[in-house]
């Protein structure tokens, strides 16, 4: 079995081996060579110029499908899920044409607290149920939080 041994005077790989700059004192001063020069910058070219998804989606939804754009296509698919009873679609159709619905607060008189929260057919039961569990923390001792048909005492 032959043996193998290192060339004649080359340093060893590592460690001060040939990758490496000749000793220095600290680990940063070793990589002091390869930092950024001021002024200079570590992405020259920036952001590449490639298209966002939206781009893309909004260049795809410009396109037919058998003889029908595809933007009709989708339009007419969530007004068919809204009138099937299915309230995301609903909701989806009401935020596109009538905008957003916003929370309504009503203060009124001394000693009268009243939060108006809408119902969740409206806003979704997940935030329904947060904006109530809100209301009923942060009103006062004592008052009344509307929640839909009901008056509840916190």
């Amino acid at each position: 079995m032959a043996e193998t041994s290192e060339p004649t005077g080359a340093a060893p790989l590592g460690y001060g081996g040939p990758q490496s700059p000749p000793e220095a004192g600290s680990p940063a001063d070793r990589i002091k060579p390869y930092r950024w020069k001021p002024g200079q910058s570590g992405n020259p070219g920036g952001r590449p110029k490639g298209r966002s998804i939206t781009g893309e989606l909004r260049e795809l939804l410009d396109g037919e499908h058998n003889g029908k754009g595809l933007s009709t296509i989708i339009a007419e698919l969530v007004l068919k899920g809204a009138l099937q009873g299915r309230l995301d679609f609903l909701k989806e159709i009401m935020d596109r044409t009538e905008g957003k619905s916003k929370e309504k607060v009503e203060v009124s008189g001394p000693g009268t607290f009243v939060i108006h929260v809408p119902p969740p057919e409206i806003i979704g039961r997940e935030a329904y149920d947060r904006a109530v569990e809100e209301a009923t923390r942060h009103a006062p001792k004592g008052a009344k939080v509307f929640v839909g048909d009901l008056w509840s005492r916190v």
